[in-house]
């Protein structure tokens, strides 16, 4: 019993994800939350960064799964 309870205390190791952003793509994309939302909104939301980043051309596509 003692071995499951230690597997269950382990973490799983997981395989690195890279990066989607990095360098200039990730600092143009910080630049932009920090500038004004959008109107009618009072803040950025994930989905409407993403979406943007696709249009500025920052990514080249965005999905749920990627945020």
């Amino acid at each position: 019993m003692l071995k499951g309870f230690e597997a269950a205390l382990e973490r799983k190791r997981r395989s690195p994800v890279p990066k989607l952003l990095e360098g200039e793509g990730e600092a143009r994309l910080i630049a932009r939350c920090l500038g004004s939302p959008p109107a009618g909104r009072a803040d950025w939301s994930l989905r409407v960064l993403a979406e943007r980043a696709v249009e500025l051309e920052i990514v080249e596509s965005s999905s749920r799964r990627s945020w």
